[in-house]
């Protein structure tokens, strides 16, 4: 990014440059980084931020919140890479007037349709779903999709004089137009489904009804004697806490689809994407839809200005969509573009690698990486408990921090359980500097920080200790190989692993210290 602003000013302004990471904590760190190297003034943000902000430019009305509680079974189907072409598909067939209410009425119709989705998705060459897990996803999200599309604050109508017309403006919500529409087919399926084949206007006095079953009904019109408008806002008036919720890649579909709709106004001239692995192909395509396509030579439009960088050994979200890296660009029209692999490992030492690469077993690359470093070997030490590793430690880092006090030092716990319970251990043993992070507040200077493998994606220290390193935390699944890869990588001189049950299958029998 320094480079491009420097030696191209005029096409790669700072203030049209974007850097997306996985974490707020690497995000800080780049944002101190740019302006050392000259280059103030770039945005530098996580994916999740950054997509709120535009979420909220492109669909002011919406006024939704963002909540992390998507089930696995959902996160499968919405991070699908069918699912991005479906919606290319859905777009280029709209024939209605295009607008924010219209990519609201596209976001429904990919998402309610039970029949479409099982036929993409079940089958699917690349990346099969389970039909159990797109029948519960589906009812899942038709519950998200009602709440939204219920409302329409812009240009909410006068009340009506007529139940008649009040059935048929619920039937589609202010401005959704979902009576007669997929989306409303698709509603009106999930009453059918259950044995509600009731039409709009008809009372049940029903009060044990399932209630994603009853939100239905209302947005559908049917009357109950129910009233569960005031958790789900079908009566439209918005409240703190009667906003729709949304989950991150719901946004980023309603963010693909205004692109597809309505264009970019003010692209982007670069993005560069950290840890773009922990992406979905529908969240790459809406980083890589934001970034200017200008006229080249002859009056061809070039392709999109973006920087890919990540590592699917250090994979967080196994089901979000993201296979190889040869599928992934094929997904985003990128097929053309070559993938160049960076061989040589600037952070940890070879005995470092060695054991990472190790971890990962059939996951592994097939060409390992190139260490130049070699530093000391990495030490697996057993210990009866946690009471007597928290006391090794509290020495050992009390040494350390005399003779190296400008060491960085992470414990890592694979729970925060166990990251807890060390730090309260080593905060009673008064070991100096010591910091528990629990929102990547990383304080980015010589110390012993305490928390998560996830919380230190993206980041490096000087000293690495992982703790209870043991069979019953680490397994043989791929989840545990990817945790341990990200854990181990983060150390740049020393990796210590702590044992304090039966030692995990990832350690090699002859690293470990009696």
């Amino acid at each position: 990014m320094a480079h491009l602003a420097y030696a191209h000013p005029a096409q790669y302004p700072p203030a049209r440059l974007l850097v997306v990471t996985y974490g707020a904590a690497l995000a800080a760190y780049i944002g101190e980084v740019l302006p050392s190297l000259g280059v103030p003034g770039v945005r530098v943000q996580t994916f999740a931020a950054w997509a709120e902000r535009e979420l909220r430019g492109a669909i002011p009305w919406l006024r939704a919140e963002v909540v992390d509680d998507a089930t696995p079974a959902v996160s499968r189907v919405k991070s699908h890479p069918a699912l991005l072409h479906e919606l290319e598909r859905l777009v280029g067939a709209f024939q209605g007037k295009r607008g924010s209410r219209a990519v609201v009425e596209v976001w429904a119709d990919l998402l309610t349709d039970k029949t479409r989705l099982l036929a993409l998705l079940r089958d699917a060459d690349e990346m099969p779903v389970s039909e159990s897990d797109i029948v519960d996803a589906h009812r899942l999200m038709v519950d998200r999709v009602v709440a939204i599309v219920a409302r329409d604050p812009r240009d909410r109508p006068p009340e009506p004089k007529t139940k008649a017309k009040t059935a048929k403006m619920r039937a589609g919500g202010p401005g959704m137009h979902l009576e007669g529409g997929r989306a409303g087919e698709a509603l009106r399926g999930e009453l059918s489904e259950v044995g509600l084949e009731r039409k709009p206007g008809e009372r049940t006095v029903d009060a044990d009804l399932p209630e994603h079953v009853r939100r239905v009904e209302g947005a559908l019109g049917i009357e109950n004697d129910v009233d569960v408008r005031g958790e789900t806002g079908i009566d439209g008036l918005a409240t703190e806490d009667d906003r729709p919720l949304l989950d991150l890649d719901d946004v980023a579909i309603l963010l693909r689809a205004h692109e597809l709709l309505c264009g970019v106004r003010q692209p982007l001239a670069h993005v560069f994407v950290d840890e773009a692995q922990d992406l979905s192909p529908m969240k790459l395509s809406v980083l890589i839809g934001r970034t200017a396509t200008p006229a080249g030579k002859a009056g061809k439009r070039a392709g999109p200005s973006i920087t890919l960088a990540g590592d699917t050994s250090q994979r967080l979200f196994l089901d979000n969509g993201f296979g190889d890296w040869r599928d992934v660009l094929g997904h985003l029209a990128l097929s053309h573009v070559a993938v160049e692999p960076l061989r040589i490992a600037y952070r940890s030492t070879r005995e470092i690698l060695a054991l990472a690469r190790q971890a990962m077993g059939p996951l592994a690359d097939d060409l390992p990486p190139e260490a130049p470093r070699s530093g000391a070997p990495v030490e697996a030490m057993r210990f009866p408990g946690a009471g007597a590793a928290v006391a090794f430690l509290a020495e050992a880092l009390r040494r350390l921090a005399q003779s190296e006090p400008r060491a960085t030092v992470a414990l890592l716990a694979r729970h925060a359980e166990q990251a807890d319970r060390y730090h309260d251990g080593l905060r009673r043993a008064e070991v100096p500097a010591l910091r528990r992070v629990r929102a990547q507040d990383f304080a980015f200077r010589p110390g012993v920080e305490v928390t998560e493998i996830r919380q230190a994606k993206g980041l490096e220290f000087d000293y690495v200790i992982l703790v209870d390193v043991n069979d019953s935390t680490f397994g043989t699944d791929d989840e545990s190989r990817h945790l341990f890869h990200i854990a181990a990588t983060r150390a740049a001189h020393q990796l210590w692993l702590l044992i304090t049950a039966a030692p995990s299958p990832l350690i090699p029998a002859g690293a470990i210290v009696a």
